[in-house]
């Protein structure tokens, strides 16, 4: 959605790494850390968004936050044609 704030391609890179290493890093962590992950890429996403003036009126954070993972889970894609999307 064109509305929604744009990430920085290096703030992208950062979020992805953080991404891939919360939800698709098998072994290496365990559940609690993936956990803190999880939570730790949201609170930055939370914070970008709160930092969009003005906010796009009819969208919200969560409309955010999925375009955002949309674009990571496209990324993977085309990184690995292999890759199938998990069911959410």
């Amino acid at each position: 959605m064109s509305f929604l704030p744009r990430l920085s391609p290096e703030e992208f890179e950062e979020l992805f790494l953080l991404f891939t290493r919360a939800i698709y890093q098998v072994g290496g962590i365990g559940p609690k850390e993936a956990r803190k992950l999880q939570i730790q890429l949201r609170e930055r996403l939370q914070k970008i968004w709160d930092a969009t003036e003005p906010k796009p009126m009819p969208l919200v954070f969560d409309d955010f936050r999925q375009s955002v993972i949309e674009q990571f889970l496209d990324r993977l894609r085309k990184q690995d044609p292999r890759f199938r999307r998990p069911r959410f």
